[in-house]
């Protein structure tokens, strides 16, 4: 299992730290490599903050357990937020763009790899089903880490999933979204 920062006490240092990376690369007009984009995002989305709060906070977990967490994300946490933000990009990139936000992983995968926009959204769906595998590997495997954490890190990648699939479900909530979650909040289930 690759360590890849620590976490614990730094999983809040390392979020700001992605966020002023971000706002250094905004400011210098910096657009950053393919490679410098995801090393970043994978954490500026925050979802190792999510999952490790969650992971923390539950009933379950051992002091074994959180002193191995302590020494660094396991690969999942990282695969998860991989895939969080992979989605979020694809969902809400254009409407960030028109807000003066930094590049996305579209626009960063357009100009490494110079090839047209409707490439690098096929290439970056074949880089989240690259994700989902290494997710569905480390829940299948012998990990440290117990089933906890395994569901908290597949339920964020799932949940990335239903969020943008059709669109910034979280930022501009309406349309199929908006009805999903109604659906699913407010209406009976029918049982035929």
């Amino acid at each position: 299992m690759a360590r890849l920062r620590s976490s614990g006490p730094n999983g809040w240092k390392d979020l700001c730290k992605a966020y002023l990376t971000e706002a250094r690369w905004y400011h210098n007009g910096y657009l950053p490599t393919l490679e410098e984009y995801l090393e970043n995002a994978w954490v500026s989305i925050s979802g190792n903050i999510a999952i490790s709060t969650a992971y923390c906070i539950n009933n379950y977990v051992t002091a074994k357990e959180l002193e191995q967490f302590s020494s660094g994300y396991p690969d999942i946490v990282r695969y998860s937020s991989m895939n969080l933000r992979l989605y979020n990009d694809l969902a809400t990139s254009t409407a960030e763009l028109e807000r003066g936000d930094v590049n996305k992983v579209v626009q960063c995968y357009m100009r490494d790899k110079n090839v047209t926009e409707l490439v690098a959204l096929k290439e970056i769906n074949e880089m989240i089903w690259k994700y989902w595998k290494l997710i569905n590997a480390e829940i299948m495997s012998n990990c440290a880490f117990g089933k906890y954490l395994k569901n908290t890190a597949s339920n964020i990648a799932r949940m990335a999933q239903c969020i943008y699939q059709n669109g910034d479900g979280y930022g501009m909530p309406d349309g199929e979204t908006k009805d999903q979650i109604s659906k699913l909040l407010f209406e009976p289930i029918k049982l035929i």
